[in-house]
């Protein structure tokens, strides 16, 4: 009978202790679940900031689909001023080989309704990637304050791709350049 005796003891005191190491668990569970929260909300607080920062040059994006290659283009105002306009391009494929195009001499430019041949283009690929090509396209010239309109010409046998920003847009993409003149 000691012996029974001693085994219901064991196996109340084990009970004991593991409903106890159970219930200690949830309220570490519950802890950490309070702290991911509250990452979790600075992460998000973090990311609508970004958001916002990056809303003006999402804003600014066109998107071009045409044929099996898409283009976005996009203005980086940091970047631009009054004599350069900097536009961020990336290409998608799955058929082609993007890296053969030379795009500062397929690019033209226009304000308004002028297409001006004034200025250069100049063209720097930030990545190798024949199907999935990012790089930087700048133009040095004056720039106009009228719609801009950047084409790029015979890619992908398409003729001409338009991308375009009105007036109101350009005082966006050239805002830096205003501001560094107001420091002065």
């Amino acid at each position: 009978m000691n012996k029974k005796m001693l085994l219901m003891y064991l196996g109340a005191v084990f009970i004991v202790l593991f409903i106890g190491w159970f219930y200690i668990g949830q309220l570490n569970v519950s802890k950490t679940v309070q702290e991911d929260d509250t990452i979790a909300k600075q992460i998000e607080s973090t990311e609508t900031k970004n958001k916002k920062e990056d809303a003006t040059n999402n804003s600014l994006q066109r998107t071009d689909s045409q044929g099996t290659l898409t283009i976005q283009v996009t203005p980086v105002p940091e970047k631009s001023s009054s004599e350069q306009l900097f536009f961020e391009v990336a290409f998608n494929t799955h058929t082609g080989d993007l890296l053969k195009y030379k795009l500062e001499q397929l690019a033209k430019i226009s304000f308004g309704q002028n297409e001006t041949s004034e200025g250069e283009f100049d063209w720097e690929v930030a990545n190798e990637d024949s199907h999935h090509m990012v790089g930087n396209l700048k133009w040095n010239g004056s720039v106009l304050k009228e719609r801009i309109t950047l084409k790029l010409d015979n890619i992908e046998n398409v003729p001409s791709r338009s991308f375009i920003w009105e007036k109101n847009e350009l005082e966006q993409i050239t805002q830096v350049d205003k501001e560094r003149m107001d420091q002065k």
